[in-house]
């Protein structure tokens, strides 16, 4: 059948635009006598805010084939906004030892994104990172944020990012 059905679109589309935002990632197994149900996956998807579904055949290797889908969706899905993790060896947190890697996807060399304290510190071509809450005044971060111009790299390219903690946070050198 054509078109999604009023529940299919209206969950995808309210899981793209809640806070925080989830995309809808969609994979449809199909047989040779399947009509219409691909225009039907890929109006989910879109609604969820993603390009389209993904498609299996049913008379190829379905397992390996959903996996390279999965893969393809895993570097697709950087968040812009991460918890904070808890300590390896559940001490508190010195939020002045935390920082972020992003390993581009395709690369083996992870890129630091520099800490810049507050949203409104955020370079617009290099982007950065920030707490939620400032810890420097006295509140208790719960997440690390990524200013614009990361998220859209993150978005955009795909990869690894990890949160490491326990060397003194790097932050851009002074202009």
């Amino acid at each position: 059948r054509a078109g999604c059905n009023a529940g299919s679109c209206h969950g995808a589309a309210a899981g793209k635009n809640g806070t925080p935002s989830v995309l809808t990632f969609v994979i449809g197994v199909f047989g040779a006598n399947d009509v219409g149900a691909q225009a039907n996956l890929n109006q989910i998807a879109q609604s969820g805010g993603t390009t389209s579904a993904f498609f299996i055949q049913d008379n190829q290797d379905v397992t390996a084939a959903f996996l390279d889908a999965l893969h393809k969706i895993q570097g697709q899905t950087l968040a812009c906004e991460y918890q904070i993790p808890t300590p390896p060896d559940g001490s508190d947190i010195d939020y002045g030892k935390v920082n972020v890697e992003y390993t581009p996807a395709g690369s083996n060399t992870a890129e630091t994104v520099f800490y810049v304290g507050k949203a409104a510190d955020c370079d617009p071509v290099k982007g950065g990172w920030y707490y939620d809450k400032d810890p420097a005044g006295g509140q208790t971060p719960t997440k690390i944020e990524m200013c614009p111009a990361t998220c859209s790299k993150l978005k955009g390219v795909g990869g690894q990012v990890d949160i490491k903690i326990g060397c003194q946070t790097i932050v851009p050198e002074a202009k």
